[in-house]
């Protein structure tokens, strides 16, 4: 019986630590991702608005014969393309389109729509960009340096390449969809790789119920904390084996989690530096992403750090208080029955002398 009971305080003792450990992360996931508001302030901070900036800026510019252009003139014109683009699509407009898209495709995996259902009009955009352009190239020069222009002459990029609204409109496409939604988003994503024809949320249609139950997890965790304790109790009963395994668990949980947010920390730091993240943006966005999860992270491992060393106190606390309160008690006891003596022989003394 003993040995079963050692046995069952192991098998008990490890999967107490298991699901402490996992019961930091399963609250930071729910915390983290039951609404939109926090990815969507991880890609606010990630670089992207950038990123889809200085892409559409290179796909721009090849619309332009620059081969005979000098690297200045080059750079001219790139910032032109670019502050347009910027003056088309500002911020504050992409932060919202970004807000948009997240949103529906939290209330599909929610449950509340069948689908995320979203559309970002394109052709508006194309539309204002060429405006603002065909304005910005008649007042931005060119200083040529090429065969057939008289040296360092500074003409607007409108008269170099003969521009007008109208070639603009016919050669000067950046993007070749009339707006992004839910089943055409795979074609915008990457135009050089055959992604699959069927909409993201067909081939994920798993997704939905896999959230869900994320959801959940921090309760399930907590049930089966709960449930071990009871069985624990029901095991050992109140007494000093419980309140040490209880103690053990919890430190050990603590520690483990430390080093899990140590490890965390210096990982993010680690990637960050790495020279192949460094030299490309897209990889940057991404790990700002990653980073950003991660400290979130570590600070929701740190609050269940502090508070497992709270509760760890109070445990150690009452193993001392019920080490001390039954020795109490027997000092009590012991200090009692010497006054009890002298009674009992002075009642006998009266009795030998009544009889006398």
């Amino acid at each position: 019986m003993i040995i079963i009971k050692k046995l069952l305080s192991i098998i008990i003792s490890w999967l107490l630590i298991i699901l402490l450990i996992f019961l930091s992360f399963s609250f930071f996931l729910y915390q983290d991702l039951k609404t939109p508001n926090k990815i969507e302030g991880w890609v606010s901070k990630s670089g992207l608005y950038q990123l889809v900036i200085n892409n559409l800026t290179e796909q721009g510019m090849t619309s332009f014969k620059v081969a005979g252009l000098s690297k200045s003139d080059k750079q001219s014109l790139s910032s032109t393309i670019a502050s347009t683009l910027r003056q088309t699509i500002s911020r504050s407009y992409f932060n919202k389109t970004i807000d948009t898209v997240t949103n529906a495709n939290f209330r599909w995996l929610s449950g509340n729509s069948n689908q995320p259902n979203f559309s970002v009009s394109l052709s508006q955009i194309q539309s204002s960009f060429i405006q603002n352009l065909s304005v910005n190239i008649q007042s931005s020069p060119i200083c040529l340096s090429q065969p057939g222009y008289p040296s360092n002459e500074c003409l607007p990029i409108a008269q170099v390449f003969n521009l007008s609204v109208g070639s603009i409109s016919k050669n000067f496409l950046l993007l070749n969809q009339a707006n992004i939604n839910q089943n055409n988003i795979n074609n915008f994503l990457s135009s050089s790789h055959k992604l699959s024809t069927k909409p993201y949320y067909q081939r994920y249609s798993y997704l939905p119920s896999d959230y869900q139950l994320m959801l959940k997890l921090p309760f399930i965790m907590v049930g089966l904390v709960v449930a071990l304790l009871l069985l624990s109790l029901f095991i050992f009963g109140i007494s000093f084996r419980l309140i040490k395994l209880v103690i053990k668990v919890v430190l050990s949980s603590t520690i483990v989690l430390l080093l899990l947010t140590f490890l965390n920390n210096n990982l993010l730091k680690w990637i960050e530096n790495l020279s192949v993240i460094k030299n490309n943006q897209a990889s940057q966005v991404i790990v700002s992403i990653i980073g950003s999860a991660g400290k979130d992270l570590s600070a929701t491992n740190i609050s269940f750090i502090k508070g497992y060393i709270v509760f760890a106190g109070l445990m150690i606390l009452l193993w001392i208080l019920r080490k001390i309160i039954p020795k109490h008690k027997n000092k009590n006891n012991n200090h009692q029955s010497p006054h009890q003596e002298p009674d009992i022989q002075f009642k006998n003394s009266d009795r030998n002398i009544l009889i006398q």
